[in-house]
């Protein structure tokens, strides 16, 4: 299963980025998922959402302390691999 969570409807305060994206795991009865993003925000959504975060490097954020990361969107499969052969 695949969720794309962006900003939309777009919000007026990325702290809700944690909310949202629980309650669309929660509303699509998602149990496992890995949220990718680019920002320290999108880190802190995915640890209250108890999800493996990936950091996309190419977007527009900076996030440090990291375990997975990827340059392009088209590394995604591989890092999805790597996170499923590890869990």
């Amino acid at each position: 299963e695949i969720i794309v969570c962006m900003h939309y409807p777009p919000f007026n305060k990325y702290e809700e980025n944690d909310v949202n994206f629980i309650s669309k795991m929660k509303r699509n009865n998602v149990k496992k998922a890995i949220y990718v993003g680019d920002t320290s925000l999108d880190k802190k959504a995915s640890f209250e959402a108890n999800t493996v975060f990936v950091f996309a490097e190419y977007g527009f954020g900076n996030v440090t302390d990291v375990k997975y990361k990827i340059k392009s969107f088209n590394e995604l499969p591989k890092i999805i691999n790597k996170i499923e052969n590890e869990t």
